[in-house]
Formats: structure tokens, sequence, C-alpha cells
């Protein structure tokens, strides 16, 4: 029976979260039982006493060297080891320590040990070296000790207690050990579960690159059966996304040019019409070209650019002024700053035609400032209009949507040019907002992140 993967991301963050608290708790019982064990008092090594040394030596060269092995594995413990050496290395006989108390009992060693060079050699622990005593049984210490005593038939017999990090491993007691398991099995859960949502969070980044550049960012499957289903399926349906976005680019266009085509045979058949009557034909004509462009610019709106260059907004404020499309007495231009963006010159330009077209042909002017703050490029476009109530802001950003104190026949437009402005805009990073003018009229903010 296949065990289903986790139901949502909800249940995934509970889990990791779970299993980050287990590992913490875990990670801190280690902590708190190692420094017990690093910082417990007493003696934590000994060493047999002189006479019981002498004892093990002569039991040792009386018995025959092959039969060695067998009594050094009878003699050696865990808290001692004895074992045979045919020679020392330079480092054994300089690398010895002398203080008073060891030195002392060296001596006592070689004296039982008469005639026998004997060698004494100490590691560093948490205790202090003054920390020596004779117990009853054994000479006992807080840190390594280690005696190296010459046999008369040659070679040395070595007898030493466990090292620094032997000794605190067998001193940790047995809930040590669980608590360390425990802390395993939460980091491999904790690791399981991000491999898990791994995918996700690809999909999620994916999602925002296809957003912004309307092209499929494939992710890899990865995790479980249904993780990897579910990437499966995102991957494809962000290959129909794009294909149904280019289609409908291709259908748009290749409809605007056949109805160019009809609209340029009609042109020429007004011409035998009477002059009120041919008027009347290209009014309705332009209206019917306007429409198409409009509607053909809505749906490329909807792309993200394909190339994307430096623009300088001031120039190409200026540019748009310039070039005598709008009338010059009914537009302010206040330029503070010369903030660049990144984006298409000729999408940016027409999102820039449409809001300022709307401010004079509703507010009958257009007071345009351009600033910079922080690392955003602020455009506001302000008239002298009736304004638009708050309740219809958002609506008047979708597609053909007209308010009816605008829909009359001397006014152009197809209640397209705002949803063509927001979705330039949002393409580049940006967006709009409406709000009221001081002293009556509607202000159009737009607001661009600045190029880094």
């Amino acid at each position: 029976m296949r065990i289903p993967v986790f139901g949502s991301v909800v249940a995934v963050r509970v889990l990791a979260l779970i299993a980050l608290l287990i590992f913490v708790s875990q990670l801190a019982v280690i902590l708190v039982v190692w420094r017990q064990a690093q910082t417990r008092a007493g003696a934590e090594y000994r060493l047999p006493l002189p006479d019981r040394v002498a004892s093990i030596v002569r039991l040792v060269e009386s018995t025959p060297r092959e039969d060695r092995r067998i009594l050094l594995q009878s003699l050696n413990s865990r808290d001692l080891t004895v074992r045979f050496e045919d020679q020392l290395t330079a480092s054994d006989r300089e690398d010895t320590r002398q203080f008073p108390a060891y030195r002392n009992a060296i001596d006592r060693y070689s004296k039982e040990l008469a005639g026998r060079e004997v060698i004494g050699m100490i590691g560093i622990g948490p205790q202090k070296l003054s920390g020596l005593r004779e117990g009853r049984d054994a000479l006992e210490a807080g840190f390594p000790m280690r005696l190296m005593i010459e046999l008369n038939a040659g070679g040395w017999l070595v007898i030493e207690t466990p090292d620094l990090l032997a000794s605190r491993v067998r001193r940790l007691p047995f809930g040590f050990l669980a608590v360390l398991a425990g802390t395993i099995v939460a980091a491999m859960a904790l690791w399981s579960i991000w491999q898990e949502v791994r995918p996700v969070r690809d999909m999620a980044k994916a999602a925002r690159c296809f957003a912004d550049t309307g092209k499929p960012s494939p992710v890899i499957p990865a995790g479980g059966h249904d993780v990897r289903e579910l990437v499966l399926s995102f991957n494809e349906m962000q290959e129909r996304i794009a294909a149904l976005l280019a289609n409908r680019t291709l259908v748009m266009s290749a409809m605007s040019h056949d109805v160019r085509t009809y609209l340029t045979r009609l042109r020429l058949r007004i011409e035998a019409l009477e002059p009120q009557s041919r008027e009347a034909a290209e009014r309705t004509l332009a209206d019917i070209q306007a429409l198409l462009d409009d509607t053909l610019a809505f749906a490329e709106a909807g792309i993200a650019p394909d190339q994307v260059t430096p623009v300088d907004l001031a120039q190409l404020l200026e540019t748009l002024l310039e070039a005598g499309q709008f009338p010059t007495d009914r537009i302010k231009l206040n330029i503070d700053g010369h903030p660049i963006v990144s984006g298409h010159t000729g999408r940016l330009q027409r999102a820039l035609v449409n809001l300022i077209s709307n401010a004079i042909k509703y507010g009958s002017c257009a007071d345009i400032h351009l600033c910079t703050s922080r690392d955003t490029a602020r455009i506001e476009i302000a008239d002298r209009g009736p304004g638009i109530p708050e309740e219809d802001r958002q609506r008047v950003f979708d597609p053909f949507y007209r308010r009816d104190s605008s829909r009359n026949r001397n006014i152009e437009g197809a209640g397209l040019g705002l949803a063509i402005a927001s979705n330039i805009l949002r393409n580049h990073g940006g967006f709009i907002t409406l709000k009221d003018r001081p002293g009556g009229g509607l202000a159009v903010v737009i607001e661009l992140p600045c190029k880094t």
C-alpha cells in the first residue's frame, strides 16, 4: 500500500515545525549531558598501584612470548589497557611531563621495579595537574596516565588508562545514546521534509517567473509520487498557457490584418458618396480601426516584452509632448529627476499616451509630475474632470468597461485604454493607483521600479 504524501502545505509546515522542535530539544539535551560529563568532578583515570604493576610485569616475563597475547587480553579492561611493544619511539621517551606529585608516584614505581627503566606520561584533562592521589587500590587522577616499563628479556610493557575522548564517551549515560538517535532521526525527518517541499518552492518561483515573462520555466520533478505528478501537470499547464497566449496574439494580428484590408476597400468605395455621408462613413471606419488597434494592443500588453532596455522616463515624456500629439495649452509637465527604468520603450509610451489622452478627454487638462522616491519612479497625471467614484476605481481597469457618465457619442474609445496601460505597467513591475485630486479631479499615479 502506498503511503500518501502530505495533503497540504500547512501539514508540511506543521510536521517541519514538530521535527525542528524535536531536533532542537534533543540537541539541547546532548549538549547538557556532554557538558556534565566534561565537568563532572572526581577521579576518572586509575592506574594500578606499584605492587600490582610489579606482579603484572613478573607474570608477563614468566609467560612465553607466544602466550603473551592471550595473557594481555585477560589483563585488559574498560579502565585499563596493557600491551607489549618491542621498542619505544623517540617521542615516547621525550614527551614526558613532570610535576612533583606525578614524579613522586613514578619514583615509587621505579623502587618497586628495581633495576628497570620506568617512564611515565600523562595527558591533559579538565582537572588540575595537582589532582593526583593514591587510593586504596589504584593511583587516581583527573587526566590520562601511561606507564612504560622495560622488560628484562627486551621490549616494553605499556600500561595506560583510556584517552580523554574514550573516557568521556564511556561515562555517558545510556539515555544519551537514545537522545543522539532521536536527534539523528529528527535531522533526517527535517531533510526529508525539505526535499519533499523543494519542488513546491521551485513551482512557486517558476510561477512568478512565468507571470513576469510569459515564458515557461520547467520544474524538475522530484519528491513523492503525488508531488511529481503535480510538477508534471504544472509544467504542462505552463506550456499550454504559453501556447494559448501566443495563439491569441497570432489570431488577433491575422484578424487585424484582414479587417484592415476590408477597411481599405470600404474607404475606396465611400469616395463615391456625397460629402456629408462620406464624412459619417469615415468616422465609423476610423472608430472600427481604433477598436482593432486597441484590441490588438490589449492582447500584446498581456505578454511581457521580449526586449528590455533602459528607458529615461523624463526624456520619454518630453518626446511625447514635443511630438505634437497633445495640445500644449492643456498639458503641464514638471520633471524632478531623471529616473531610469528597464522596459520596452514603445509599450511604456503607449501606456502614457492612453493615460494622458484620458486626462484630456475627461478632465480637459493633464498636469504631469515626474519624480523619484527611493528606488521607485513616480509619475502623477492629474486632471480637473468629474473624477471616478471609489467603488468604480477597480472596475475601470476591466476591458471594454465604460462608466455611464462617459458613454456618449462625442467621446471616442472602446474602454480599453486603462486596461492596456495597467497590463503594460504590471508587466514592467509597476502599477497604477487612482485617487482624488485636491480641489477636484482625478489623479492617476504610476509607480515603476528604477533600474539598479
